[in-house]
């Protein structure tokens, strides 16, 4: 503060100090203002964010050695291509599911045909289809049907007479009626007057009981006398009577036969006569049991040749299910060596997505920086202006100061000097007129009173004016201090802001840097912007492991040939033709037959195949019966396999 006794001298000092602080913060502030200039002409050489994904994915691939994207999109094209797609654009979940169902179809044909290799197959009987040998039922379920279909008959005749037990043949004819002798039977003959000789070569006894139905022959028994029957030579009413609806028209004719013998017992004519048409009636029915033994060789020989035909069946699903096998080994394989690829693949993606990451992470904070730069230089100028402003208004009142100061200064001057020639004119006046000071000392002593008062109220007047001065200039000064405060704390708070923001840099990017400054903190980020992705070596390794894996793959894949199992595609174009004629004969069209002819690899010869079926299955699934196989082990569906 300007004390009362200081001198202009002093305050010019002062206010020269001043100037030259402030001249030298402005100084500071173009200094600063230059070096962001600077770092903003350097951030424009950066990289784009947008330039830096695609720069650092082609730097990856050629540090790893990996193809181009145009080399990858030819590759994918010839994998689609081989498997009938067009190019990589086709190569949709939903056209590889299609590819994979129909894959399974054809894998279900093999599994029923029981046979890996299509080349193999048999030549399927005249007549028959593969549809009629795979409805066909088996050799267990045809055996069930015959031993039901004899239990059956066996379960008829439950109560019969057999015709071998004499001990049960004998009282059976006796409560008949029928004598059981040699003798009962030519007095019969006499009475009837048939000659004996007549009926050697034909039926001779008809025995009728109340439990059952017995047919015997004379060459069956072989006597005379049927008191001594012998055994049926191994033959059973089983292999003889095998209708069922005949036996029971028979069984009612001789139960009619039956009943009119036991009402005309005493009449030998009557008897003779239903004799004769019983031996009719026989002979009718041994020409019929002739034809069911006929018709029993047949079904036996279509048994032998359904047992044939299963074991033809067995051997084309062996071999069918033998080549699913081995196709589904070699498409495990091609799934994990694709998997392998594409582990690899994302891998690379990944390490080029953390690098785009961290880089674009760089660029955000330096635009944060940036801003933050930016809105710190607003409000540093801000305050600059408002110090310009309280500057020039402090130099204002000081200016009007000093003038009031000076005009002050000379006012007492000309009193003063007012002051000194009024006592010179004393003076002299008391020297020369000593006689008239002394008469006119009152005046004088009035006069002088007046001036020392006047002199007194402008000694007051003007250490009134001082003391105000002083006071605004004190006044002043504490603005000064207050507005060098207020600096001071605004410095000192961005300063804070400034260090925060380095500290924050530092441990967010990792910098690892002790005691960082601004400077160091960018000059590091320069560093790690500009540094190669590629120079772990942690990095390194694992790119080189995947380069020798995908080499390895792509070697593979230039190695497999265009067929599964490395055929002829020509052989298999003529296999499977041969095989839809036999399938499906005079039914396969010349368009389909063209499609497949022109198939230039396995996966089109396997679609044009596929529809071909599809086609004849959807036209003739409303005229079709399903035949189940209940003794068949059901085909299950292999599980739904994810192609890449």
């Amino acid at each position: 503060m300007l004390e009362a006794n200081q001198k202009p001298e002093d305050y010019d000092k002062i206010k020269t100090t001043t100037k030259t602080r402030l001249d030298q913060a402005e100084k500071d502030r173009d200094a600063y203002l230059a070096e962001l200039t600077k770092e903003q002409e350097k951030s424009k050489n950066l990289i784009d964010p947008k330039d830096l994904e695609q720069k650092a994915k082609e730097a990856a691939r050629q540090q790893a050695g990996l193809k181009t994207e145009n080399e990858v999109n030819t590759q994918l094209d010839k994998i689609a291509q081989q498997l009938g797609l067009g190019n990589h654009n086709n190569l949709t979940n939903d056209n590889l599911t299609n590819l994979q169902g129909a894959e399974k179809e054809r894998n279900q044909g093999r599994q029923n045909l029981r046979t890996d290799n299509l080349t193999t197959l048999p030549q399927i009987p005249e007549g028959e289809t593969l549809q009629t040998l795979l409805e066909r039922p088996t050799q267990q379920e045809k055996e069930e049907a015959v031993n039901n279909a004899r239990q059956q008959e066996a379960n008829k005749y439950n109560g019969y007479i057999d015709p071998t037990d004499k001990n049960q043949l004998k009282p059976e004819a006796e409560k008949a009626g029928f004598g059981f002798t040699q003798q009962d039977i030519d007095n019969a003959i006499r009475q009837s007057r048939i000659p004996r000789t007549n009926m050697k070569d034909e039926l001779i006894l008809i025995l009728t009981g109340k439990t059952g139905l017995i047919l015997l022959t004379q060459n069956q028994l072989g006597v005379g006398d049927l008191t001594k029957l012998p055994d049926l030579k191994g033959k059973s009413l089983e292999q003889l009577l095998t209708d069922n609806e005949k036996l029971l028209k028979a069984q009612q004719q001789l139960t009619e036969k039956n009943n009119s013998l036991n009402l005309n017992l005493n009449n030998a004519n009557e008897q003779v006569k239903n004799y004769q048409d019983g031996l009719k009636a026989l002979v009718r029915q041994s020409g019929q049991l002739k034809q069911f033994q006929n018709d029993l060789e047949k079904l036996q020989n279509q048994l032998l040749q359904e047992k044939e035909g299963r074991e033809l069946e067995k051997k084309i699903r062996e071999g069918y299910q033998s080549i699913i096998t081995s196709l589904n080994d070699k498409l495990a394989d091609k799934d994990n060596k694709l998997k392998e690829v594409k582990l690899a693949q994302e891998k690379i993606r990944e390490e080029n997505n953390e690098l785009i990451q961290k880089n674009e992470s760089l660029l955000d904070m330096k635009n944060n920086l940036e801003d933050q730069l930016e809105q710190e230089i607003i409000e540093k100028t801000s305050l600059m202006q408002e110090k310009e402003v309280l500057t020039t208004e402090k130099q204002e009142i000081e200016a009007k100061l000093n003038q009031e100061l000076e005009k002050v200064l000379s006012e007492l001057e000309k009193k003063t000097q007012n002051n000194q020639q009024i006592k010179a004119e004393i003076n002299k006046l008391k020297k020369t007129k000593k006689t008239t000071i002394r008469e006119g000392t009152k005046d004088q002593e009035k006069e002088i009173k007046e001036l020392k008062e006047e002199i007194e109220k402008e000694k007051t007047s003007h250490q009134n004016k001082q003391k105000k001065y002083e006071e605004n200039l004190n006044n002043l000064k504490d603005e000064l201090d207050k507005e060098k405060e207020a600096h001071q704390g605004t410095k000192d708070s961005l300063t804070k802001i400034e260090q925060q923001i380095i500290e924050e840099l530092n441990n967010t990017l990792k910098l690892d840097l002790q005691n960082p400054t601004l400077k160091q903190v960018i000059t590091r980020i320069r560093e790690l912007i500009n540094k190669d992705p590629l120079n772990d070596e942690n990095v390194k390794k694992e790119l080189a492991a995947a380069q020798a894996t995908i080499i390895q793959l792509q070697k593979q894949l230039a190695e497999r040939p265009d067929t599964p199992f490395g055929e002829d595609l020509a052989v298999i174009k003529e296999t499977d033709l041969q095989s839809l004629e036999q399938l499906f004969p005079n039914q396969l069209d010349n368009h389909f037959r063209e499609q497949i002819r022109q198939a230039t690899n396995y996966q089109q010869l396997a679609t044009a195949r596929q529809n071909f079926i599809q086609k004849h299955i959807s036209k003739n699934s409303g005229n079709q019966q399903v035949v189940t196989q209940p003794h068949l082990p059901a085909i299950q569906q292999p599980p739904k396999e994810r192609i890449i």
